[in-house]
């Protein structure tokens, strides 16, 4: 395929999501395209909200000029020398793992950048990078002998946020298959959101959100759990495989405009699927849940159906 029309494809489907982007002259996108190009053709994720003027795009690499074209985009889009720094000194935490890259690009062209390192780690070595980040001893306590215990996992991923306006922090998130969590996985989660000070209301909420979406005994569920210099009370499940259906059943029992409903199943039928890869749902004290539909897309692999294993394989989450 031409260099050229290599994000054909890429640049519609942005356009279907946000057509309030303008992708000509946010300059962020151009240099994001222009560094990333080989990385967004094999693997991108693009993820949205109801309401929302923002759009997530992440793509993973791990070789030395993805690392130098992130370090290079983050210096372009402002983050600090300290942010830049931080972000080497965890990065060499993961030696020769893909890391993921997401961008958030908005309508006021405001950024934001998290990574995650696509492989599992342990407490033990999370506890220290907490550390390392001057994370209040007490939270770290708790997410070792609460958390863990409570999601029945000894290993999980990790992940940093960056904002340009500085500051760095730390998501933690658990993979949780459904056939082998069963149903201790609610009740872990509940309790957990109790502790954060989370309202009855929300935790409710979450328990019909769960017992309805969590039925697939293959699905996996993600919980994340996010500090800064402290656990934050704020706390995002993300359930693999929705049907575009179940999803619009949350939105009526929401009573979510039609428009928004209807929005979600034009996107669907032109992206080609029934399902959204991962449904987040974001619950924060004082908010109604916050919700985003996230779709990979892998076009290496429409143009050459022959690489389906080696693509399936490097974007699998591993639990």
């Amino acid at each position: 395929m031409a260099e050229k029309n290599k994000l054909e494809r890429f640049e519609k489907e942005v356009k279907l999501l946000a057509p309030w982007f303008d992708e000509v002259k946010d300059s962020y996108f151009k240099k994001f395209k222009e560094f990333f190009i080989e990385n967004l053709y094999k693997m991108s994720e693009l993820s949205v909200s109801p309401f929302s003027n923002s759009l997530g795009i992440m793509l993973k690499g791990k070789n030395e000029e993805y690392i130098t074209n992130v370090i290079d985009f983050m210096s372009l889009t402002g983050m600090a020398h300290e942010q830049i720094k931080n972000f080497k000194k965890l990065n060499g935490h993961f030696p020769g793992t893909d890391v993921l890259l997401k961008v958030d690009f908005s309508k006021d062209r405001k950024i934001k950048l998290s990574f995650y390192h696509q492989r599992l780690v342990s407490n033990r070595i999370a506890a220290s990078i907490m550390r390392g980040m001057n994370i209040q001893i007490a939270s770290i306590a708790y997410f070792v002998d609460v958390i863990s215990f409570l999601l029945r996992k000894k290993n999980l991923y990790i992940g940093f946020n960056y904002k340009p306006e500085g500051g760095t922090a730390l998501k933690t998130f658990f993979c949780n298959a459904i056939e082998k969590s069963g149903y201790s996985l609610c009740p872990g989660i509940t309790a957990i959101m109790a502790k954060l000070d989370l309202s009855s209301k929300l935790i409710s909420l979450f328990v019909d959100f769960h017992n309805y979406l969590a039925t697939e005994p293959q699905r996996s569920v993600f919980t994340s759990i996010v500090f800064t210099d402290k656990i934050e009370p704020v706390i995002k499940i993300d359930y693999e495989g929705i049907p575009v259906d179940k999803v619009a059943e949350i939105y009526k029992s929401l009573h979510m405009p039609s428009g928004e409903i209807d929005k979600l199943y034009y996107w669907c039928k032109e992206l080609n699927t029934d399902k959204v890869t991962y449904l987040g749902i974001k619950y924060i004290n004082d908010h109604p849940p916050i919700f985003k539909s996230y779709f990979t897309r892998r076009y290496a692999l429409e143009d050459d159906p022959s690489r389906l294993a080696e693509l399936i394989e490097e974007t699998k989450w591993i639990s």
